[in-house]
């Protein structure tokens, strides 16, 4: 298995399949079913849930996004959840030591879930544009906005 945050787990659109990538695009946009034939000749129905991430995936692809694509159940190191949530790892470290994320020990390695991660990171930036706006609406009631 390829470690998530390895340069080999990166996708990332070659050039030459800006078109093909474009008409996979149109077709996952347009289609409610589609249908994957195999090499024997076998038919199979991509199911909604797989059409959805290959929508979410290809259209990253057709902006010139890389894409990573990983379980949320992931196990992550605390540098790469510092990095997916960019902040320091002496920071992330605090915030596990005081209970702000839930982590295991392997050994004496702490491993956080992606889940975890993205819900935590959901929750900081949700608090972040409740404080903007506060700073926002005190801004207007005190007359800097006209």
């Amino acid at each position: 298995m390829i470690k998530p945050f390895a340069p080999e787990a990166t996708i990332t659109l070659q050039e030459r399949d800006h078109e093909a990538i474009k008409q996979v695009r149109v077709a996952l946009q347009a289609e409610p079913s589609l249908h994957l034939t195999a090499a024997d000749g076998t038919v199979i129905e991509l199911p909604e849930a797989a059409r959805q991430a290959l929508l979410s995936a290809v259209e990253h692809l057709a902006q010139g996004e890389s894409i990573v694509v990983m379980p949320l159940g992931e196990e992550l190191t605390t540098q790469e959840a510092a990095d997916i949530l960019n902040v320091s790892r002496p920071y992330l470290i605090k915030l596990l030591e005081n209970g702000g994320l839930p982590f295991t020990l392997v050994g004496t390695h702490r491993r956080l879930r992606l889940r975890d991660v993205l819900d935590y990171q959901r929750e900081m930036h949700a608090r972040m544009r409740q404080g903007i706006r506060a700073i926002a609406r005190l801004s207007q009631e005190a007359g800097a906005y006209d």
